[in-house]
């Protein structure tokens, strides 16, 4: 049994040893902790580790930030509604919540980045995350400029796109909710071009993985004031035109990557080629059913997705082989000067319909020429991570990669 004082005895030597004790001990809790059963040591030492692991936590470096938090996940707070909700606050004072967001810190980015993943395995329907989506909207959306996914600050701009999605499955109310939906809903229009007004115009490129990020967090939020949308005509206008020409583009694409991976054994998904495929697959699908949602006038926020760079979700079948809870892939319609949408399932709407045809020029060329041995070619279906920066901005740089 691991005693209260063996711990004390231990962190003393983290917290005022010299620098090369601490990155053993610190190496030694990193590799040696994880393989102690956790009915080793009693509730009064259990207390002592967490005490410690927070006083490591008034300064520390990335790496140390990682073996605490694997400590603190590994105690009862874990466990409990009341534990999970204090492990997020401490990430929130980790990456500085109450600080300006500074875009030319690439250090601040980096810790913003790294600490927000580490909060959302406690995320939950009793855990919100309302004040990290109300940071993210409020401070660090208006920052970020517009950029493709082949600019090098790509990598960072779509981990914090991702965090703010998987966040705002977690914001079950938000305050100011006009103001954020505004936020997400403007930075998310920026990536979705309008047809271009002439065949010789350069084609449009499709963000495909910064568009489902974003769609999804207006998805989720637009819900608390769906009047945002819809109540200036011009705008919704402009967004609905938006959304059509996205829906012809990525319609092509689906088509396409079925066609593809059809008939594929699961060794022959397990290439390279194929998992890119797969995830292309998830992403434009995700972005269909959102688009559909959002066509409806007003627009509907009923349909749940599962994000395209989660854990794969086990579906059932219907007698027809679709995905239980999904729907049957449809066009999107445009049949009155409302815009509204309409199914062709339909049994009340017998009017003629005008269904979307491909866009004409280089644009269709493309989707309609895409090849399967080629993979999507746009979409920027990235997912790097980069390390770097310092935590609590405290004397000790954050370094990683040292257990």
């Amino acid at each position: 049994m691991i005693s209260k004082v063996l711990f004390k005895d231990f962190f003393s030597q983290i917290l005022s040893g010299e620098d090369s004790v601490r990155e053993r001990c610190l190496k030694f809790l990193s590799t040696s902790m994880k393989k102690v059963d956790a009915d080793v040591f009693n509730k009064e030492a259990e207390d002592v580790l967490i005490a410690e692991c927070k006083k490591v936590l008034q300064d520390n470096t990335g790496d140390e930030f990682d073996v605490m938090m694997d400590l603190l996940g590994g105690t009862h707070l874990a466990k409990s509604v009341a534990g999970q909700k204090e492990l997020v606050e401490i990430v929130a004072e980790q990456v500085e919540l109450s600080q300006p967001y500074n875009p030319a810190d690439e250090e601040q980015a980096d810790k913003l980045i790294h600490g927000l993943k580490r909060a959302l395995p406690f995320f939950s329907s009793q855990v919100d995350s309302q004040k990290f989506v109300v940071y993210l909207c409020e401070q660090v959306l208006p920052t970020l400029p517009v950029i493709s996914s082949s600019d090098e600050r790509s990598a960072n701009q779509l981990e914090i796109f991702k965090i703010l999605a998987e966040f705002c499955t977690h914001c079950k109310s938000i305050p100011n909710p006009e103001t954020h939906t505004a936020s997400v809903m403007e930075k998310l229009i920026a990536y979705m071009p309008l047809p271009p007004d002439s065949d010789e115009l350069p084609e449009p490129t499709l963000e495909f993985s910064f568009v489902e990020c974003l769609m999804y967090a207006l998805h989720r939020i637009a819900r608390h004031c769906p009047d945002v949308v819809t109540k200036d005509p011009e705008k919704l206008k402009d967004f609905r035109l938006r959304l059509q020409y996205f829906a012809r583009g990525i319609q092509g694409y689906i088509k396409k990557l079925r066609e593809a991976l059809q008939g594929k054994s699961g060794d022959e998904l397990k290439t390279e080629e194929n998992k890119i495929r797969v995830v292309a697959l998830k992403t434009t699908s995700n972005i269909n059913t959102l688009i559909k949602d959002l066509f409806h006038s007003p627009p509907s926020f009923k349909s749940n997705i599962h994000l395209s760079w989660g854990p794969v979700q086990l579906t059932t079948k219907d007698s027809n082989g679709e995905s239980a809870g999904q729907k049957r892939h449809t066009p999107i319609t445009f049949n009155d000067d409302s815009g509204a949408l309409h199914n062709k399932h339909s049994r009340t709407d017998v009017r003629p319909r005008e269904l979307y045809q491909p866009p004409s020029g280089k644009y269709s060329k493309n989707v309609s020429s895409y090849s399967p041995s080629q993979g999507p070619r746009r979409g920027g279906f990235r997912g790097r991570v980069r390390g770097g920066g310092s935590f609590r901005g405290g004397n000790r740089s954050w370094r990683r990669g040292s257990y």
